[in-house]
């Protein structure tokens, strides 16, 4: 009977710090890896998660028993990509060691989210934890913090929203309008969630990324369209923010999100829309290159609005904000939504077979 000693490394600290390649099988290819990235960081808990890996493969192997060790990474950004990537290698170290039985080494409860891909596949016999003891005098606990503070996963996962939370806070207590603290912290960390959820983080933080690496490397136009497409974005939610609490007098659910929603939303896809351009036009004056993706996504923004007018047009009728149902303008609404959503397919995949890589790219 054979035993496999699983390492987890979720989110790549392997790869992103040692620049190991993964899956590591072999006692002798995990302890090379686990100084490698003890050597680039001695605080790195994954080291210690091989380490102990390893002295369970010892204890095995010094009692004659058939065991193997292996370590699987994921990716840096948790979550569906790193998951996938570590359901793929466990295949592969199945074939490869053919173990009746698992024991699976973790560093905390994050790695542990990878069990029910692996029990999927292989018997696991147990989970083994890795708790580092740590200085417990008040100097261990300040650096400690210190040192949450400085890691990527803690700092976008607790600090930001808790600093979003106190920056609000602070703005409505200068202009002493504690009346809106509470819902605008609210709105704040329910847009957060709601970036998380759908995983669309990255694509928000590239705006800012864009206007950092603009203005540093002399792309202009990125930098004055992006800047634009944020004004008009602010505009938007202020316009939205008056007509729905101002001049209505703070009318009660649903009626204000929809309120607030009719008078935005021109202004939020315009932003998207000026955003979009900009991006592509300095793309093409900088390398001479039309992003392939980039004219499909511009038509889809208008796809889109007239959607989203069709969607509000039912809203509006069912909560009896219109008195009558308009079904020719919504079905044309709809019909030119559908019409211009097909479109941009269809020139996405004409681009993508007339235009090879060297002339455009994704």
């Amino acid at each position: 009977m054979r035993t496999l000693v699983l390492c987890v490394d979720r989110d790549d600290d392997l790869g992103v710090k040692a620049g190991i390649t993964s899956p590591v099988i072999g006692r002798k290819d995990n302890l090379r890896a686990a100084i490698s990235l003890g050597l680039k960081d001695p605080e790195d808990s994954d080291t210690n998660s091989i380490f102990a890996g390893l002295k369970i493969f010892d204890q095995y192997y010094d009692n004659n028993q058939d065991v193997e060790i292996a370590t699987l990474c994921g990716n840096k950004n948790v979550g569906t990509k790193s998951d996938t990537i570590i359901a793929f290698q466990l295949e592969s170290v199945l074939q490869s060691v053919r173990p009746d039985h698992v024991i699976v080494v973790s560093d905390g409860a994050e790695d542990e989210f990878v069990l029910p891909i692996i029990s999927s596949r292989v018997k696991i016999d147990s989970v083994s934890r890795v708790i580092i003891r740590q200085q417990k005098n008040i100097e261990g606990t300040l650096y400690f913090i210190t040192k949450a503070m400085k890691d990527e996963k803690i700092s976008k996962n607790i600090l930001i929203p808790f600093a979003l939370v106190l920056t609000i806070w602070g703005i409505f207590l200068v202009f002493q309008i504690f009346q809106y603290a509470i819902g605008a912290t609210l709105i704040a960390i329910g847009l957060y969630i709601f970036v998380k959820a759908l995983h669309i983080e990255e694509p928000v933080m590239n705006v800012g990324k864009d206007i950092k690496e603009a203005l540093q490397t002399g792309k202009y136009i990125l930098a004055t369209t992006t800047l634009i497409a944020i004004c008009v974005f602010s505009i938007g939610v202020y316009q939205g923010y008056l007509l729905t609490i101002v001049a209505t007098n703070a009318p009660e659910f649903p009626l204000n999100i929809l309120v607030f929603l009719e008078e935005s939303f021109i202004y939020i896809i315009s932003a998207i829309l000026i955003y979009a351009l900009g991006k592509t036009l300095d793309t093409y004056l900088r390398t001479g290159v039309i992003v392939r993706s980039s004219v499909p996504r511009i038509i889809s923004v208008f796809a889109i609005w007239f959607i989203f007018l069709a969607v509000n047009h039912i809203l509006q009728y069912f909560f009896n904000i219109i008195p009558e149902f308009d079904f020719p303008i919504f079905l044309l609404n709809i019909f030119l939504g559908g019409l211009i959503g097909f479109i941009s397919i269809e020139i996405y995949h004409y681009v993508k077979e007339h235009y090879p890589e060297s002339t455009s790219r994704e």
